[in-house]
This record gives structure tokens, C-alpha cells and sequence, in this order.
């Protein structure tokens, strides 16, 4: 993926030209956290329409259509959306992309994270998740 190492201008700013255009996607103005609209962002580029993209911005609507989560965790495939929950926030916080599934582990991109996972990084990353503490999937192709 061609996005992997993009990164805030400057660090921890949730700007810089190309977070910039990930938060147009959603129509979203920065500085705002991105990993939504780096998600949205991609699905676009894919050629994907998305129904109220401007919605997706918010990690936990990315979940909140039924009709798309995915309730076996046998069942995950690539391009499916994860989900991570926030303890102190009581939700969804944190959304990006499965890129394979593979010995219970998800391997993801995801934007506005680093490489220690956090859900307010400063970059696009290629991420290994255990699927256990995930919280939810979402399948939108």
C-alpha cells in the first residue's frame, strides 16, 4: 500500500498535505483525528461509493449498520474493517483495514496510529492485531 509511512506535517498536528486530503474524503477540517478518513480515504480510491462518507469520520459509525458486521471472527477477510474499543471512552475509537488474516493475528493499515498502536499516532502503518481484541468487523465490499 502506497500510503504506509505518510506522516502529520508536523508530527502529532493531525495535518500535512496528505491527512489533509484523507479528512476531505469524510469532508472533514482539520485538525481533526483521521483514522476514519484515511478508511474512507481508501475505499474511494479503490472505487468504492460510500452512502454518507462524511459519517465515517467517526470510528464507531463505521459499525453501526448490522447488515455489515461481520459475526464470526472465522469469517474475516481481507478488506474488512476492524474496529478497536477505548475502555475510557466507552466506544469505538480506532478504525483501519485488514490486509490478511493469518494464525488468529490481523495484519492492517491504518492511519493516525504508529508503530507502539497508539489510536492518536501521527502516521499510516502497517499494524499485527490479535484478533481477540478487536471488537468489532465490519465488511463493506
Amino acid at each position: 500500500m502506497s500510503q504506509v509511512g505518510v506522516e502529520e506535517i508536523p508530527r502529532g498536528s493531525n495535518r500535512g498535505e496528505k491527512v489533509e486530503e484523507y479528512m476531505k474524503a469524510t469532508g472533514t477540517i482539520p485538525p481533526a483525528a483521521w483514522c476514519g478518513c484515511f478508511t474512507a480515504w481508501c475505499f474511494q480510491e479503490a472505487g468504492y461509493q460510500l452512502n454518507k462518507p462524511w459519517l465515517l469520520a467517526a470510528a464507531r459509525n463505521w459499525f453501526k449498520d448490522s447488515a455489515k458486521l461481520v459475526k464470526d471472527k472465522k469469517d474475516i477477510r481481507p478488506g474488512d474493517v476492524f474496529g478497536i474499543h477505548n475502555a475510557s471512552l466507552g466506544r469505538i475509537a480506532h478504525v483501519g483495514i485488514i490486509e490478511k488474516v493469518e494464525n488468529g493475528m490481523l495484519y492492517t493499515i491504518e492511519g493516525n496510529t504508529n508503530d507502539e498502536g497508539s489510536r492518536e499516532g501521527y502516521e499510516v502503518c502497517r499494524r499485527k492485531r490479535s484478533i481477540a481484541k478487536v471488537a468489532a468487523i465490519a465488511r463493506w465490499t
